[in-house]
């Protein structure tokens, strides 16, 4: 009889331990008398190196929950909203922080918190992600944002957005001209309702640096071999009006080649450009000793999320009583909008962007500082 009740009360213990750590992964003891069983608090090893507001904090670790909603998530006082959970790594989106410069994150589960671990506020991600902008609805499903404000410093930035997003009724394009022509001009002539300038080419000197472009399943421009791939190592691909952003690695100065052997029949419209700015969420590795990107000036960028349903293009201005930015800038700024991949275009003079019925006859910034725009070759649009 005896044996029977020790063997008992081992399976309930046996048992009560199985729940704990299915359900909870907290520090208990259960004793039977002969047993003690103990199951681990959770503990933070490691944490993403910066966030801001809305952003995706991975935290790697030990004696999470896999129910996602057992894992109780904070920075500093602020609880985060969990994304998804395993029992080492949490995704959660970064709370609403104010002016914070860090937050101690912890997690707790049932009465057990684990270690903390410090992360950064990137104050000017921030700054970005939790603006004012002053919003118009060109329809529905394609929001044009504009603002002006300091950003990487003291300088003022004047910084224009369309949020776009892709259904039957919103459709992204890539027009070109013949020879070359303002942004507002191709715009108006695919009946565009926006749209930014988009590809390189040659002007008052400059290198040849046509891209590659694929518009409806037909090559329209070859574009130039022997181009530094600063300005070709990136393309964006339009496919059933599902947009994405590739990042090209191969080796050489050709990659207009390697986009031109992209299959129409999984790539309908593409236009090369470069250089890559995010690769599936984190910011390239950019070279900022080159004067392509470190230079302050007028840069134009389109960013996607990860479905492809949602595209960010941005230009900024340049001139006047504001200053430009660097490429790594614009990957910030990108990146702060919800861009999972992004890609920088033509910039300087040529950064355009069109509204429809917005601004100077559909142009609404400053290129340049002024109202003169430079005819360019091609242009991404939205109608």
């Amino acid at each position: 009889m005896e044996r029977k009740v020790n063997y008992f009360k081992v399976m309930l213990a046996f048992i009560a331990f199985s729940f704990l750590t299915t359900s909870c992964g907290d520090s208990v003891n259960v004793n039977d008398g002969d047993t003690k069983i103990t199951v681990s608090s959770p503990s933070i090893t490691s944490v993403t190196a910066t966030c801001f507001y809305n952003s995706t904090v991975v935290i790697n670790g030990s004696n999470f929950s896999s129910n996602k909603e057992d894992n109780i998530v904070k920075f500093g006082t602020v609880q985060a909203t969990v994304m998804s959970a395993t029992k080492t790594t949490l995704k959660v989106t970064t709370p609403d922080l104010g002016t914070a410069a860090n937050a101690d994150i912890t997690v707790t589960i049932a009465d057990k918190v684990s270690n903390a671990r410090s992360i950064a506020v990137d104050a000017d991600q921030n700054k970005v992600a939790t603006y004012d902008w002053t919003e118009h609805t060109v329809k529905p499903g394609v929001i044009y944002k504009t603002g002006q404000f300091t950003l990487f410093g003291p300088a003022q930035r004047r910084i224009y957005v369309l949020d776009v997003t892709l259904n039957a009724s919103n459709t992204l394009g890539i027009g070109v001209s013949t020879s070359t022509a303002a942004t507002v001009t191709i715009c108006n002539d695919y009946d565009a309702v926006a749209g930014v300038n988009a590809g390189y080419f040659p002007y008052n000197g400059s290198s040849n640096k046509d891209p590659y472009i694929r518009i409806d399943g037909l090559t329209v421009q070859a574009g130039h071999l022997d181009v530094n791939q600063i300005f070709t190592n990136s393309a964006l691909i339009i496919h059933n009006n599902v947009a994405t952003v590739r990042k090209f690695t191969n080796s050489g100065k050709n990659l207009n080649l390697v986009a031109a052997a992209i299959p129409p029949t999984q790539a309908q419209n593409v236009i090369v450009c470069g250089p890559m700015l995010i690769t599936s969420g984190v910011i390239e590795n950019l070279d900022m000793s080159v004067g392509h990107n470190n230079s302050s000036t007028g840069r134009t960028g389109l960013g996607v999320t990860a479905d492809g349903k949602r595209v960010f293009m941005v230009v900024v201005d340049t001139g006047g009583s504001v200053t430009g930015i660097s490429t790594l800038n614009l990957a910030k700024i990108l990146q702060a909008l919800g861009a999972e991949n992004a890609m920088n275009f033509d910039g300087g003079g040529s950064s355009t962007m069109f509204v429809k019925n917005q601004g100077n006859n559909g142009l609404v910034n400053y290129p340049a500082g002024g109202t003169w725009q430079r005819p360019v070759k091609s242009v991404i649009y939205v109608k």
